[in-house]
């Protein structure tokens, strides 16, 4: 009978799928609002709720890149 547990004792990792969007915004105050938020929203649907460490960290470093665009 064959383990199930590799002999090293780890299980393979699955690949993460890849995900993309892409979207244009103007260089204003509002673009860079939709920016961050479009970001929130997206991360939320693709599995990291709007309170995670992810979420919020995505959500910043865009609000940070979008403020200095504008």
């Amino acid at each position: 009978m064959k383990s199930a547990t590799p002999p090293n004792g780890h299980m393979p990792q699955r690949p993460v799928p890849e995900r993309e969007f892409t979207m244009r915004f103007t260089s204003t105050p509002r673009g860079a609002r939709l920016a961050r938020r479009l970001v929130s929203h997206r991360l939320n649907d693709w599995g990291h709720p709007y309170t995670t460490p992810i979420n919020e960290t995505l959500t910043r470093i865009t609000a940070e890149l979008t403020a200095n665009a504008v």
